[in-house]
């Protein structure tokens, strides 16, 4: 028996049993959801616990991502519970939680500017969220610690340095960004599915 109620999320399963799953990640709200889109170093971390069990201490785990997991044909993740993980389990009501670690490495903010680095393909974008407008845009170059962005529309060149977890325009240029120092964002821990009920038939 598999069965997942699309209401409240309870899952019932029995002990033993294969299934597989299909995780759509939501960062918008249930009125307007969004995809989430899975980075090269973002995981996924499913755990199944006894009542009162913390998350850390759970009793069957998996890591989820795009190493070890496939997407579907709508981009989302998809992961597999097998024989082995259940078939020590009793009978009996369980719950199941599922957190992210979500990579923001390539990230850089000060008080209300953000700069996004794309390491796949060398592209930048400097954010104002204050009044939501792209200040610059364009390819950017990095040797050793020297980070160098080119705007596409101006063409001007904006030299940095990175250091530790900092990030620091060049003070002796007399540009739009000179001395501003920008912090490299953590990784960001968010609970996907907060505990939900399990249940381990037969």
């Amino acid at each position: 028996m598999f069965y997942i109620d699309n209401l409240t999320g309870e899952i019932c399963l029995n002990r033993g049993d294969n299934a597989s799953f299909t995780l759509c990640i939501n960062q918008g709200s249930n009125l307007s959801p969004l995809q989430y889109k899975l980075k090269e170093m973002d995981n996924l971390y499913f755990a199944i616990e006894e009542p009162n069990q913390p998350f850390e201490n759970a009793i069957v785990k998996k890591v989820i991502n795009l190493q070890n997991n496939l997407l579907d044909k709508n981009g989302n993740i998809t992961f597999d519970i097998v024989s082995d993980d259940t078939v020590l389990l009793m009978p009996g009501l369980y719950y199941y939680e599922i957190k992210a670690k979500l990579y923001k490495g390539n990230e850089y903010r000060n008080s209300y500017l953000v700069i996004r680095l794309d390491e796949s393909n060398y592209q930048y974008s400097i954010y104002d969220e204050e009044n939501s407008n792209t200040l610059s845009s364009g390819y950017y170059t990095k040797l050793g610690n020297v980070i160098s962005f080119e705007d596409s529309d101006t063409k001007e060149i904006y030299e940095a340095i990175i250091s530790d977890s900092l990030l620091t325009f060049d003070i002796y240029e007399n540009k739009e960004f000179s001395g501003l120092t920008f912090k490299q964002e953590q990784d960001i821990v968010n609970t996907i599915i907060p505990q939900t009920k399990w249940v381990v038939e037969r």
